[in-house]
């Protein structure tokens, strides 16, 4: 049986992930700076071309840990933002709970961030501000569509759905009889 999960939790857990990935996608960039330029800044341009193409495929693969392969592979449904809070997704298919998952990290993470570095140093025109302002405006209709909805964007597209698997909390009382 499912049961409704609260705003609150799906927040909280939101939160969690969020911040939980995007300090592991800034941790390559941050210790490489460090190394190269005697700074920590996220600031790949700063960078030769070499170097700076390493890190952020790095932290692409950061990104890839924390949001494909933990709930894939380690806590299946669950990034730990949801396994905090009880909270678990659920897809009819592998292939659904993946593109969920893809949609979710190019709206919503840092990983369409990461990606327009990628290509910005590639191309050598930097489209980093673009795609900021376009993952912004997809966020908002995402979260927009949860309050009419109920169900996030990128979960309606994929099919899936986030559960609360909260188990009851089982308290056993000893009852004392008397006996007369």
């Amino acid at each position: 049986m499912k049961k409704h999960v609260s705003l609150l939790k799906r927040g909280i857990a939101f939160f969690v992930d969020l911040y939980i990935g995007a300090l592991l996608a800034t941790l390559p960039i941050s210790v490489i700076t460090f190394f190269k330029l005697h700074q920590i800044t996220q600031n790949i341009f700063l960078l030769d071309k070499p170097t700076a193409i390493i890190a952020v495929l790095l932290s692409l693969i950061c990104l890839y840990f924390y949001y494909i392969y933990i709930p894939t592979s380690i806590y299946l449904g669950q990034t730990l933002g949801k396994r905090l809070m009880d909270i678990q997704i659920i897809a009819k298919s592998h292939r659904l709970f993946m593109k969920r998952q893809i949609i979710f990290m190019g709206i919503f993470t840092s990983t369409s961030k990461v990606l327009a570095q990628l290509v910005s140093l590639l191309i050598g025109y930097n489209i980093v501000s673009l795609v900021t302002d376009i993952t912004l405006s997809l966020s908002f209709i995402a979260i927009m569509s949860l309050f009419f909805t109920k169900q996030m964007l990128h979960d309606r597209l994929a099919k899936t759905d986030i559960i609360d698997i909260t188990n009851p909390k089982v308290i056993i009382q000893n009852e004392l009889r008397e006996e007369k």
